[in-house]
């Protein structure tokens, strides 16, 4: 069965032809008030000529329909490291109460890649710089990608 090869981590899996890799990353920070903070690493194709900012706005309506008081705070260009795309912070509620969150969409070589943040609403503004260094930290090693090997801190 020759094809792509998912790899991640201690987990190498052949995949057929038609398959295609849909793996997700996901950190958790420590318990804070019950809730543990999360960064999910996530990847899907993106459309033909599709740029971050066109990617983010084709998730928008999904994001409205699915999370309840669904509410943007912002929305902009911006860079973490080596990192450009397009930065969306939201809130929305949940049975652990209201949670605060901010997506950064990267798209290379045809594919989306997103960086979700999530943490309590009221605890979110601490997180938000540890995400955007983590985020700066972050090498997408896609195709021939030579970028710098240093993390550059993030300002939003």
């Amino acid at each position: 069965m020759p094809g792509n090869i998912l790899r991640h981590n201690y987990l190498s899996l052949e995949l057929p032809d038609d398959w295609e890799d849909a793996s997700q990353v996901i950190a958790l920070g420590p318990e804070d008030n019950g809730f543990r903070p999360n960064l999910v690493f996530s990847q899907e194709p993106a459309e033909l000529d599709e740029d971050a900012a066109a990617f983010a706005a084709r998730q928008l309506p999904s994001l409205h329909t699915a999370l309840n008081n669904y509410s943007v705070v912002r929305e902009q260009t911006a860079t973490f490291g080596p990192n450009t795309g397009f930065l969306r912070e939201h809130t929305f509620a949940m049975d652990k109460g209201e949670i605060g969150q901010f997506q950064f969409y990267v798209v290379r070589d045809g594919r989306a890649y997103t960086f979700t943040l999530t943490h309590k609403k009221e605890r979110f503004e601490r997180l938000r710089a540890l995400g955007g260094e983590l985020i700066a930290g972050a090498r997408l090693h896609i195709g021939g990608n030579t970028e710098p090997d240093h993390v550059v801190a993030a300002e939003f």
